[in-house]
């Protein structure tokens, strides 16, 4: 087996701002893994916040090169992807770009789809939320208008700014039917989580991702006691 990759750029149609950054691009490296002629494909995207940049990136898929090619076919490096998953507990997303090439890989000599491959569920669509990034609220507004219009029914509103309230409102007038999603990265004390959530409550919330910063699992049962 061979494992190679390469780099490409991923730039956003619009920058992302969210409470901590504002983004306009990511790297994305292509992860390809090729037995007897047959190819199978991952992707790991970089981020900042599991400490994924393309050096390190680079690192890890070079040091796992003489392992992964020292299988007899792919169907054994599958077999042995927990072990993989346990040396590649600290980076998740280059265990997910080389998990996706082995199913890939297995799948396509197997002449079948990774669905069958793993016997999951047929699925004709699948639901997936487009972020909203932070800004006023009526650009907030505008962007869920145009989101609903092409067909999206999830809507991720990222918050940690001093309008939180009023953009939720905003989006929520502008897609009544839509799933509402909130994700403060952080941004939020869990005293602040409690208030602004009981303020968004007529705004039917499904979700709130990441309330507070990371490492405190205290607060997080907090804000569940208190809401």
């Amino acid at each position: 087996m061979n494992l190679d990759w390469r780099v490409y750029p991923l730039p956003l149609a619009e920058p992302l701002r969210i409470s901590r950054s504002t983004m306009a691009r990511r790297d994305a490296v292509a992860v390809r893994l090729t037995h007897d002629g047959v190819t199978g494909h991952g992707e790991v995207v970089t981020s900042v916040y599991q400490r994924l940049d393309l050096s390190r990136i680079g690192a890890l898929l070079t040091a796992l090169r003489p392992r992964v090619t020292g299988y007899a076919d792919p169907e054994a490096l599958r077999a042995d992807l927990p072990a993989l998953a346990a040396d590649l507990s600290d980076a998740p997303g280059v265990l997910g770009a080389l998990d996706a090439a082995v199913h890939d890989l297995v799948g396509r000599r197997a002449g079948i789809s990774v669905q069958r491959l793993v016997d999951a569920p047929a699925r004709a669509t699948a639901a997936t939320a487009y972020t909203i990034g932070l800004g006023p609220p009526a650009a907030a507004a505008a962007t869920a208008r145009r989101l609903v219009a092409a067909g999206f029914t999830v809507l991720k509103i990222k918050a940690g700014a001093g309008n939180d309230v009023a953009r939720v409102a905003a989006v929520r007038a502008a897609a009544p039917a839509a799933r509402l999603l909130l994700d403060p990265n952080g941004a939020w004390t869990a005293e602040r989580a409690v208030r602004l959530l009981d303020a968004v409550a007529a705004c039917d919330v499904d979700a709130v991702e990441q309330p507070v910063p990371p490492g405190d699992p205290d607060a997080l049962a907090w804000i569940g006691g208190a809401g």
